[in-house]
C-alpha cells in the first residue's frame, strides 16, 4: 500500500540506550513494520508501562503450526543477552539451557507454562508455547508484544495481542 516501513526499535540500533533514552519496545531485525502498525505498537507500549523494552513479534508459520510440535518462538539475540539469558543458572532446575517460563495474557487469569531453551545464536520458547498459540488462535501475522515481569519466580511474560485484521485496515 505504500506505507513507510520503520526499523524504529530494531535490534540493529546501537548499545548506547542505558536509561531513559532506551527504547521502549524491541523490533527483530528484518522485520517491516509499516507506520501505522507502528503506530498502534507505540500506542499499546506506552499503555503497558514497562520498566524494561517490550519485545515484538511478528508471527510466522513457524510460530502457529497448530497441528506440528515444532511449533516454537524466537526471541532476537540482543533482547535475549539482556534480559532474559541472565535468568539461566539458578533457574534452570537440572536442565542446562532450559528453564521455565510462564506466560499470561493481558487481562486473563489463565497461565501456560512454558520452556525457555538458550543455545548459542537464539533463545525460544519451545514447549508449551503452541498451546499457548493454539488457546489464544494466534494466526500468521498476528504480534505479540512480551512484557518482562521482573523479579517473579519462575519468569514470567504478560503477552499482549493484536490482531493482523486490526491494523490491515
Amino acid at each position: 500500500s505504500g506505507e513507510d516501513t520503520s526499523s524504529l526499535g530494531s535490534e540493529e540500533d546501537g548499545d548506547n540506550s542505558e536509561g531513559a533514552s532506551e527504547t521502549p519496545f524491541i523490533v527483530p531485525r528484518r522485520a517491516s513494520v509499516t507506520a501505522a502498525l507502528e503506530q498502534k505498537v507505540r500506542e499499546k507500549v506506552e499503555a503497558i508501562e514497562s520498566t524494561v523494552p517490550v519485545y515484538v513479534a511478528i508471527l510466522n508459520r513457524s510460530n502457529v503450526r497448530y497441528d506440528n510440535f515444532t511449533t516454537f518462538l524466537t526471541f532476537g539475540a540482543k533482547y535475549a543477552s539482556r534480559y532474559l539469558n541472565k535468568n539461566y543458572g539458578a533457574a534452570h532446575h537440572g536442565k542446562k539451557n532450559m528453564i521455565s517460563l510462564v506466560l499470561q495474557r493481558e487481562g486473563k487469569s489463565r497461565t501456560w507454562n512454558t520452556e525457555l531453551r538458550r543455545r548459542v545464536d537464539r533463545t525460544s520458547i519451545l514447549k508449551g508455547w503452541a498451546s499457548f498459540a493454539r488457546s489464544n488462535r494466534l494466526r500468521e501475522g498476528d504480534l505479540c508484544l512480551f512484557k518482562l515481569m521482573e523479579s517473579v519466580e519462575p519468569l514470567k511474560m504478560m503477552v499482549y495481542i493484536i490482531r493482523r485484521e486490526k491494523f490491515l485496515a
